[in-house]
């Protein structure tokens, strides 16, 4: 990913064909990140996208998912996520490949603009549910749902010596 400290305003990649295990061509890819960078295919975005934007949507929908449809990598690829921030290598990270079917990123559905909308997660993942439960009887399953509301949602408690 390369761009300023805010934003991601190109992509890049670089592929190998190389046999052994996974923990082998992880530190391959690490060991090649300052000379690959330099000389990666690149494919500038349109319209900038805020790093923790493309991060969220990278880890529901990784980059190497892109590059299979476009018959350069393999679904199955091991790959090195760097952040190119004016010109210099600053992270990398390797994941595994995509899996089919997987549930939505909390980072993705709820990283806004002004950071990690906790209010919206608990709306949804408690108070929603809760209505829910209550509104087709379900007692005993919205009371479970409204304790374990009360301890996630309570302070932390304040231990004095």
């Amino acid at each position: 990913m390369y761009g300023d400290e805010a934003y991601v305003h190109a992509v890049g990649w670089r592929v190998y064909k190389k046999a052994g295990s996974q923990d082998e061509f992880t530190s391959f890819l690490q060991s090649r990140v300052q000379h690959d960078h330099q000389g990666a295919s690149r494919e500038h975005l349109t319209k900038p996208i805020a790093r923790r934007e493309f991060e969220a949507m990278n880890r529901v929908n990784p980059f190497v998912g892109a590059l299979a449809a476009r018959g350069i990598a393999g679904e199955d690829s091991v790959y090195c996520v760097t952040h190119i921030v004016n010109g210099e290598a600053r992270v990398d990270e390797t994941r595994d490949a995509p899996k089919a079917g997987a549930v939505p990123d909390y980072l993705q559905i709820y990283l806004t603009e002004d950071g990690f909308d906790f209010p919206q997660l608990i709306e949804d993942d408690y108070f929603k549910a809760i209505h829910l439960l209550r509104k087709n009887r379900k007692y005993v399953s919205c009371l479970k749902l409204v304790f374990s509301a009360i301890d996630t949602l309570a302070p932390a408690p304040i231990h004095t010596s």
